[in-house]
Protein backbone atom coordinates (compact mmCIF):
# COMPACT_ATOMS: atom_id res chain seq x y z
CA UNK A 1 0.00 0.00 0.00
CA UNK A 2 2.75 2.44 0.86
CA UNK A 3 4.58 1.68 -2.55
CA UNK A 4 1.16 2.89 -4.19
CA UNK A 5 1.30 5.81 -2.28
CA UNK A 6 4.57 6.63 -3.19
CA UNK A 7 4.70 6.04 -6.99
CA UNK A 8 1.07 7.85 -6.71
CA UNK A 9 2.91 11.24 -5.86
CA UNK A 10 5.14 10.32 -8.56
CA UNK A 11 2.53 9.85 -11.03
CA UNK A 12 1.32 13.84 -9.59
CA UNK A 13 4.50 15.45 -9.73
CA UNK A 14 5.49 13.97 -13.32
CA UNK A 15 1.77 14.66 -15.00
CA UNK A 16 1.93 18.17 -13.57
CA UNK A 17 5.51 18.87 -14.99
CA UNK A 18 4.55 17.11 -18.38
CA UNK A 19 1.39 19.28 -18.77
CA UNK A 20 2.53 22.29 -17.47
CA UNK A 21 5.65 22.72 -19.36
CA UNK A 22 4.15 21.45 -22.70
CA UNK A 23 0.14 22.89 -21.92
CA UNK A 24 2.12 26.01 -21.27
CA UNK A 25 3.93 26.50 -24.34
CA UNK A 26 1.50 25.74 -27.13
CA UNK A 27 -0.87 27.84 -25.04
CA UNK A 28 1.56 30.88 -25.71
CA UNK A 29 0.59 29.75 -29.71
CA UNK A 30 -3.22 29.24 -29.37
CA UNK A 31 -3.43 32.57 -27.53
CA UNK A 32 -1.71 34.72 -29.74
CA UNK A 33 -3.30 33.09 -33.11
CA UNK A 34 -7.08 32.98 -30.91
CA UNK A 35 -6.46 35.60 -27.91
CA UNK A 36 -10.60 37.15 -29.76
CA UNK A 37 -12.07 33.44 -29.68
CA UNK A 38 -12.69 32.01 -26.00
CA UNK A 39 -14.18 28.91 -27.29
CA UNK A 40 -11.33 27.78 -28.92
CA UNK A 41 -9.40 28.88 -25.99
CA UNK A 42 -11.22 27.30 -23.88
CA UNK A 43 -11.25 24.04 -26.21
CA UNK A 44 -7.76 24.21 -25.79
CA UNK A 45 -7.62 24.09 -21.94
CA UNK A 46 -10.23 21.62 -21.46
CA UNK A 47 -7.72 19.10 -24.36
CA UNK A 48 -4.89 19.17 -22.10
CA UNK A 49 -6.88 18.47 -18.95
CA UNK A 50 -8.25 15.48 -20.45
CA UNK A 51 -4.46 14.58 -21.68
CA UNK A 52 -3.54 14.66 -18.30
CA UNK A 53 -6.41 12.67 -16.89
CA UNK A 54 -4.99 9.89 -19.66
CA UNK A 55 -1.97 9.96 -18.66
CA UNK A 56 -3.12 9.87 -15.15
CA UNK A 57 -4.56 6.57 -16.24
CA UNK A 58 -1.77 5.02 -18.06
CA UNK A 59 0.40 5.68 -15.80
CA UNK A 60 -1.24 4.23 -13.04
CA UNK A 61 -2.22 1.13 -15.07
CA UNK A 62 1.34 1.07 -15.86
CA UNK A 63 3.29 1.23 -12.39
CA UNK A 64 0.56 0.88 -9.91
CA UNK A 65 -0.91 -2.54 -8.42
CA UNK A 66 -4.01 -3.47 -7.36
CA UNK A 67 -4.32 -4.02 -4.02
CA UNK A 68 -6.83 -7.06 -1.96
CA UNK A 69 -9.99 -4.80 -2.93
CA UNK A 70 -10.73 -2.42 -5.29
CA UNK A 71 -11.76 -0.07 -1.77
CA UNK A 72 -7.66 -1.10 -0.76
CA UNK A 73 -6.53 0.15 -4.26
CA UNK A 74 -8.24 3.64 -3.77
CA UNK A 75 -7.13 4.44 -0.40
CA UNK A 76 -3.69 3.45 -2.21
CA UNK A 77 -3.55 6.20 -4.11
CA UNK A 78 -6.15 8.66 -2.57
CA UNK A 79 -3.48 10.62 -0.43
CA UNK A 80 -2.56 12.40 -3.86
CA UNK A 81 -6.21 13.86 -4.22
CA UNK A 82 -6.96 14.04 -0.43
CA UNK A 83 -3.87 16.76 -0.06
CA UNK A 84 -4.98 18.79 -2.55
CA UNK A 85 -8.42 18.63 -1.28
CA UNK A 86 -7.35 19.61 1.91
CA UNK A 87 -4.97 22.83 0.71
CA UNK A 88 -8.29 23.97 -1.70
CA UNK A 89 -10.17 23.45 1.28
CA UNK A 90 -8.20 25.86 3.87
CA UNK A 91 -7.78 28.26 0.87
CA UNK A 92 -11.29 28.48 0.72
CA UNK A 93 -11.70 28.82 3.72
CA UNK A 94 -9.57 31.29 5.18
CA UNK A 95 -8.13 33.13 2.02
CA UNK A 96 -9.41 35.43 -0.26
CA UNK A 97 -8.98 34.47 -4.16
CA UNK A 98 -5.88 35.86 -6.00
CA UNK A 99 -1.92 34.64 -5.40
CA UNK A 100 -2.86 32.79 -2.37
CA UNK A 101 -4.09 29.94 -4.91
CA UNK A 102 -0.65 29.34 -6.42
CA UNK A 103 -0.47 26.45 -3.47
CA UNK A 104 -3.15 25.25 -5.43
CA UNK A 105 -2.24 25.29 -9.11
CA UNK A 106 1.16 24.29 -8.66
CA UNK A 107 0.17 21.12 -6.76
CA UNK A 108 -2.47 20.23 -9.20
CA UNK A 109 -0.98 21.53 -12.02
CA UNK A 110 -2.26 19.18 -14.22
CA UNK A 111 -5.48 20.12 -13.84
CA UNK A 112 -4.60 24.02 -13.98
CA UNK A 113 -6.30 24.57 -17.74
CA UNK A 114 -9.35 22.91 -16.65
CA UNK A 115 -8.88 25.70 -13.38
CA UNK A 116 -8.71 28.39 -15.69
CA UNK A 117 -11.92 27.27 -17.61
CA UNK A 118 -13.87 26.78 -14.59
CA UNK A 119 -12.69 29.76 -13.20
CA UNK A 120 -14.58 29.51 -9.64
CA UNK A 121 -12.64 28.11 -7.27
CA UNK A 122 -15.59 26.25 -5.45
CA UNK A 123 -15.68 24.11 -8.17
CA UNK A 124 -12.03 24.08 -9.01
CA UNK A 125 -11.49 22.21 -5.37
CA UNK A 126 -13.54 19.55 -7.04
CA UNK A 127 -10.69 18.74 -9.49
CA UNK A 128 -8.58 17.28 -6.96
CA UNK A 129 -10.02 13.96 -7.05
CA UNK A 130 -9.55 13.08 -10.11
CA UNK A 131 -5.90 12.58 -10.30
CA UNK A 132 -7.05 9.83 -7.69
CA UNK A 133 -9.72 8.10 -9.42
CA UNK A 134 -8.44 8.10 -12.79
CA UNK A 135 -5.03 6.70 -11.08
CA UNK A 136 -7.39 3.42 -9.59
CA UNK A 137 -9.34 3.02 -12.87
CA UNK A 138 -6.28 2.07 -14.80
CA UNK A 139 -5.21 0.06 -12.05
CA UNK A 140 -9.00 -1.68 -11.62
CA UNK A 141 -8.85 -1.86 -15.32
CA UNK A 142 -5.45 -3.86 -15.52
CA UNK A 143 -6.82 -5.97 -12.84
CA UNK A 144 -9.37 -6.35 -14.95
CA UNK A 145 -7.51 -7.49 -18.41
CA UNK A 146 -5.26 -9.51 -16.20
CA UNK A 147 -8.07 -12.16 -15.02
CA UNK A 148 -9.40 -12.19 -18.49
CA UNK A 149 -6.18 -13.27 -20.09
CA UNK A 150 -5.16 -15.67 -17.20
CA UNK A 151 -8.75 -17.78 -18.02
CA UNK A 152 -7.53 -20.75 -20.35
CA UNK A 153 -9.63 -22.93 -22.63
Amino acid sequence: MLRNTLIAFFIHILTGVIIWFSGNYFYNFVFNRYQKNDVIINSYLLCISIIGLIVYYILGRKLLRFQESKLKTLLSVSLVSLIGFIIGLYLIIFTNDGWDWIIYILYNAALHPAMMVIANTKYALWLSVLPSLFMWMGIVQRQKSDKVSQISF
